[in-house]
């Protein structure tokens, strides 16, 4: 093979030079979805609708990807530590596949392996 490095650039730029689809950090499914807010580490936030809305912080979340399930643990004002599942939609998976070391708004070097 005649100029392997160059080739071998070349093909860098084709798999890593990609251009964002949103230029404030946002995901695109966040971004252009229906679904404007997205669990984040660290986040207070109301789990529920109507009266069986729990109000907790965020302190780990998951993705089950066979389920297309966001598994999250929270945090409750009075001392509750509970676990809940929230529907993802095929463009949340997505971009979860694409970002699983900061997808829930943290760099875990563990998921970017």
């Amino acid at each position: 093979m005649r100029h392997p490095d160059a080739i071998a650039v070349g093909k860098s730029l084709i798999d890593y030079l990609v251009i964002p689809t949103t230029f404030d950090g946002e995901l695109p499914s966040h971004e252009h979805g229906a679904n404007k807010s997205r669990v984040l580490i660290g986040s207070t936030s109301a789990f529920g609708e109507g009266g069986d809305a729990v109000v907790g912080t965020v302190t780990d979340a998951t993705v089950s990807e066979g389920e297309k399930k966001l598994i999250v643990s929270i945090n409750t004002p009075d001392g509750r530590h509970l676990i809940g599942e929230l529907p993802m939609t095929d463009e949340e998976l997505t971009d979860y596949r694409k970002h699983k070391d900061a997808y829930f708004g943290i760099f875990d070097k563990l998921r970017a392996s």
